[in-house]
C-alpha cells in the first residue's frame, strides 16, 4: 500500500502508538502500512493487542480528518469492511478515553470510504462479499452518527455523494426488472445513509445525488427540493398523490419530522414490518391507495356533520404521526405514561374509544396504535374529532377526551402550541395553530397496568381553544379527566 502522507516520522511507528495515548500529540504520525497491518488484524477477528496499538495511533493523531480519509480511501482500495472491524470501533469508542471524538469521526471517513470503494468495485463486479461489506459499512455509520460533532457529518456526506455521482445505484431501473432484489434493497439503504449526514435544506451547503441526479424519479428530487426529506415511491405516486403528500408534510410541524424517509415498500420490493434496514430516525410508510378512495362519513356520528378525506392522505398522516411518536415518546415519557392511564380506564369498553369500526382489543394488543388511529379522524377533521369526543364527556365518557387531549400534546412538540387539521376531498391540507394548557398530573396512584417508574411532576395538557372557546378540564388523582367547562 501506498505511503498516503509524506511527511517525515522522527519517531518509530511503534513508539508513536503508544506515545499519545491520553494526550494529542503535535505532530502526525505517517500512515504506512504498518498501520495498514494493524487495521488488517483488526479486521480479521479479535486481536486486543493489535487494537490498543490502532487506539493510540488515533489518539496520536490529531490534526485532521484529511489524512485518514486518504489512508482510508487507500486501505479499503482492495480490501472489505467486516464485522469485526465494526466490533473493533466499537472497542475503541470504549478505550479511547480522551481521544474519542477523534476515534468516532475517524471510523466515520473509513466507513464512508469502504462504502465509496466498495461501490467501484461492485459497479465491475458484484459479489456477495463486497454487499455485506456495504451493509457493515453503513450499520456502523448509523450506529456512530451520534456520536459525531455536527461538523463531522460533511466530509462523510460528500464521500458518500461522491460514490454515487460516481457508481450509480441500481435503483430505480433494477427495481421494476428485479424487484426485492438485494441490490435494490442496498441503493434504497445508501439513500437513507446519504439522507442522515445530508447538509439541511437551505444551508447553502450540497445537495445528495438523488435530488439533482437525472437517474432518480422526480418525486425523490422534488419532495427534497421541497422538505429535505426523502422519499422512495420509485415513481409508484401519481401527481394527485404527490400533492396531496407535499400539502400534508407542508401542514404538518417541521420540527416533528425527524424521520428517516418516506418510502412507498410495494414499489421497492421492501417488506414493512422486517426491512431489515438500518436507520437514524423511524420511517414513514406511505401506502398508495387511489385518490378516489374516500373515508367512511361513518366514521363522525356528529349531528349535520360528516365529514370525509381520501384515505391515501390520512392513512399517510397516520404513518407520519406513527413516526413522530417513536421519537416523542422517547423524549417526552410523560406522553406514554398518559396513553396508558388511558388504555387501562377505557379497557374493552368499544365506546370509550373514538374508532367504532376498531374492535378495543386491538389497541390493548397493540398500544402503540392508539394515536395513529386517532389522528387518521383528526387529520379529516381535528374540530368535528373534538366535538366527538366532548360529547362523550358529556355523558361521562372521559377516555376520548383524553384521547384528543393526548394526540394534542404529542403534536405540540412539549410547547404551548398545537396544531388543528382539516382535509377536503382532494386530499390537499389546510391546517391552523390552537393554544393549549397543562396541568401538574397527580398520578399519586396510576393503575396496575402502568409501570412504575412513571416520571415525575408530569404535566398533562388539559386545556385547548378550538372555534373560538376555551376548552378547561380538570384531572383526578389517577391523571385523568372527570370535569371540564366552555368558555
Amino acid at each position: 500500500m501506498k505511503n498516503v502522507v509524506t511527511r517525515t516520522l522522527l519517531v518509530s511507528l511503534p513508539v508513536v502508538l503508544w506515545a499519545g495515548c491520553g494526550a494529542f500529540a503535535e505532530s502526525t504520525p505517517t500512515l504506512d502500512p504498518d498501520l495498514a497491518a494493524l487495521f488488517d488484524k483488526v479486521s480479521a477477528g479479535k486481536d486486543v493487542a493489535a487494537a490498543d496499538s490502532a487506539i493510540a495511533a488515533l489518539a496520536s493523531e490529531d490534526s485532521s480528518a484529511h489524512e485518514w480519509q486518504a489512508f482510508f480511501e487507500d486501505y479499503f482500495e482492495e480490501r472489505l469492511f467486516t464485522p469485526s472491524l465494526g466490533g473493533f470501533w466499537q472497542y475503541a469508542l470504549r478505550r479511547a478515553g480522551e481521544a474519542k471524538v477523534q476515534a468516532a469521526r475517524a471510523s466515520a471517513i473509513a466507513a464512508a470510504e469502504a462504502v465509496q470503494q466498495g461501490r467501484r468495485r461492485m459497479a465491475a463486479s458484484p459479489s456477495a462479499s463486497e454487499a455485506s461489506s456495504q451493509e457493515a459499512a453503513q450499520q456502523w455509520l448509523h450506529r456512530i452518527r451520534t456520536e459525531l460533532e455536527p461538523a463531522d457529518f460533511r466530509p462523510v456526506f460528500q464521500i458518500l455523494n461522491r460514490a454515487v455521482e460516481k457508481y450509480p445505484l441500481s435503483w430505480p431501473q433494477d427495481v421494476v426488472q428485479r424487484p426485492g432484489g438485494h441490490d435494490v434493497w442496498l441503493s434504497v439503504q445508501t439513500c437513507l445513509t446519504i439522507a442522515a449526514y445530508a447538509p439541511p435544506l437551505g444551508s447553502g451547503r450540497e445537495t445528495p445525488n438523488f435530488a439533482a441526479s437525472p437517474a432518480f424519479p422526480a418525486s425523490t428530487r422534488a419532495f427534497w427540493r421541497n422538505h429535505g426529506l426523502l422519499l422512495l415511491d420509485n415513481g409508484a405516486l401519481d401527481i394527485a398523490q404527490l400533492t396531496s403528500l407535499d400539502s400534508l408534510v407542508r401542514a404538518f410541524p417541521r420540527d416533528l419530522l425527524d424521520t428517516a424517509a418516506f418510502v412507498v415498500p410495494e414499489a421497492l420490493g421492501l417488506n414493512a414490518a422486517n426491512h431489515g434496514l438500518s436507520l437514524s430516525g423511524p420511517l414513514v410508510i406511505v401506502r398508495p391507495a387511489p385518490m378516489n378512495l374516500p373515508t367512511n362519513s361513518e366514521e363522525f356520528f356528529l349531528r349535520g356533520e360528516r365529514p370525509t378525506a381520501p384515505v391515501f392522505t390520512v392513512n399517510a398522516a397516520a404513518s407520519i404521526v406513527r413516526a413522530v411518536q417513536t421519537t416523542q415518546f422517547a423524549r417526552r415519557p410523560g406522553l406514554r405514561l398518559r396513553r396508558d392511564i388511558i388504555l387501562a380506564s377505557a379497557r374493552a369498553e368499544k365506546g370509550h374509544y373514538l374508532r367504532k369500526d376498531i374492535p378495543p382489543a386491538f389497541y390493548l394488543e397493540h398500544p402503540d396504535e392508539l394515536l395513529p388511529a386517532t389522528a387518521f379522524l383528526w387529520f379529516i377533521n381535528s374540530e368535528a374529532t373534538f366535538r366527538m369526543a366532548a360529547e362523550l364527556f358529556d355523558v361521562k365518557i372521559g377516555d376520548p377526551i383524553d384521547t384528543a387531549l393526548l394526540l394534542a400534546d404529542l403534536l405540540s412538540g412539549g410547547h404551548g402550541m398545537t396544531r388543528l387539521f382539516r382535509t377536503d376531498e382532494a386530499g390537499i391540507v389546510s391546517f391552523a395553530d390552537a393554544p393549549i394548557g397543562r396541568s401538574p398530573a397527580p398520578v399519586i396512584a396510576p393503575p396496575a397496568t402502568v409501570p412504575p417508574q412513571a416520571p415525575l411532576a408530569l404535566q398533562f395538557v388539559t386545556a385547548i381553544d378550538i372555534r373560538g372557546h376555551r376548552w378547561t378540564f380538570e384531572l383526578d388523582e389517577q391523571g385523568r379527566t372527570r370535569r371540564g367547562r366552555r368558555r
